[in-house]
């Protein structure tokens, strides 16, 4: 088992058992070109995500939330003049959710989120706002090879 999967599995067992997460960045494999890993509370409860880009441009991870938006990560794009990552999430063959991730930098994180059929991040709409979290972190990282 990758560590990868490992700590994504880990992920998934600590929020569904109710427990609290602290996302270590350094324990995901070096096979990545792009992660966003961590959690947190907004105002719909408990969220994480977990979202890695390897280097052959594959895409694993998942995001979990109190509302049953459960499912696996199809698509992860780091910010460009946005400033914002940008995690799509298939619900169902026909229905995703797209995550929209501000990791503020010695700061309180935002978020903002869209949901319809056949979305993509190039698709997408822009959000209208962020809402920041009350508790938790998530670490990006960016390489370029």
């Amino acid at each position: 088992m990758t560590k990868t999967r490992f700590l994504v599995i880990t992920i998934i067992f600590t929020v569904l058992v109710g427990g609290s997460f602290i996302a270590k960045a350094d324990t995901l494999t070096e096979d990545y070109k792009a992660r966003l890993i961590g959690h947190g509370t907004w105002p719909l409860g408990d969220m994480v995500i977990a979202a890695v880009r390897t280097k052959n441009g594959g895409v694993q991870g998942v995001s979990v939330t109190p509302q049953n938006w459960n499912a696996a990560v199809t698509e992860i794009v780091p910010p460009t003049s946005s400033g914002y990552w940008c995690v799509n999430v298939a619900i169902s063959e026909t229905h995703d959710l797209i995550w929209f991730v501000k990791d503020v930098v010695n700061g309180v994180d935002e978020v903002a989120y869209t949901e319809n059929t056949e979305l993509t991040c190039a698709t997408a709409p822009t959000p209208a706002f962020f809402t920041q979290l009350t508790d938790g972190d998530f670490k990006t990282e960016l390489k370029t090879f």
